[in-house]
């Protein structure tokens, strides 16, 4: 099996709290320029990563316009509810006590 690629770019986050994020969404820029990236169709599912790491903050979700500027918007992954999601589709516990197979917030 060969060698996975990730491609990727920088962005920021605009907001958390607002109609369309309701404390479960990240609202991303993605007006690409700069050296930004933004997210468009088709990006869907992939993974939002804290920069410069491993670490997956949110899952592309949607964008609010058909020409894929302006806004982005990707489900956070640290709430209780999806942490409990993951859990079941991975075999896992969320609150199994070992620390090597538990399902930790990134926060």
């Amino acid at each position: 099996m060969g060698k996975a690629l990730r491609h990727g770019g920088s962005t920021f986050i605009i907001n958390t709290h607002n109609a369309c994020t309701a404390g479960y969404n990240l609202q991303l820029a993605s007006n690409v320029g700069d050296g930004r990236v933004g997210t468009c169709f088709g990006d869907s599912g992939g993974l939002i990563f804290v920069g410069g790491t491993h670490t997956i903050l949110a899952v592309n979700s949607f964008v609010k316009n058909s020409q894929c500027g302006g806004q982005g918007f990707a489900d956070r992954v640290d709430t209780e509810q999806v942490q409990a999601w993951m859990a079941t589709c991975s075999g896992r516990s969320s609150t199994t006590s070992s620390s090597s197979s538990r399902i930790r917030p990134t926060r």
